[in-house]
């Protein structure tokens, strides 16, 4: 029984290390990227986020041609938005 917790515990440790990825939004020529409601450039936008803030990576939901999922705390991290922002858009470095 203890090591079927433990080998459960070990294998559970790699999707909360992706869960905590953070990554910033990168420059564009208006200074912010559209959280969509849906992975669709005519979707309802929920927030405007300036270039350079951190959104997670939603590893809850698949991501899809061109769209990544993800969660935008907001400035101070009080926040919670889910939604979809172009994958092109954010910087390949997450941390």
């Amino acid at each position: 029984m203890r090591l079927a917790l433990t080998i459960a515990a070990l294998l559970a440790m790699p999707a909360l290390a992706q869960a905590t990825a953070f990554c910033p939004v990168r420059q564009t020529a208006d200074g912010f990227v559209a959280l969509r409601a849906a992975p669709d450039a005519e979707a309802r936008v929920l927030r405007r986020i300036p270039a350079g803030e951190d959104v997670q990576i939603d590893t809850t939901r698949r991501a899809r041609v061109g769209w990544q999922p993800v969660i935008y705390w907001g400035p101070a991290r009080q926040q919670k938005l889910s939604g979809w922002v172009r994958a092109r858009l954010l910087e390949q470095e997450c941390g």
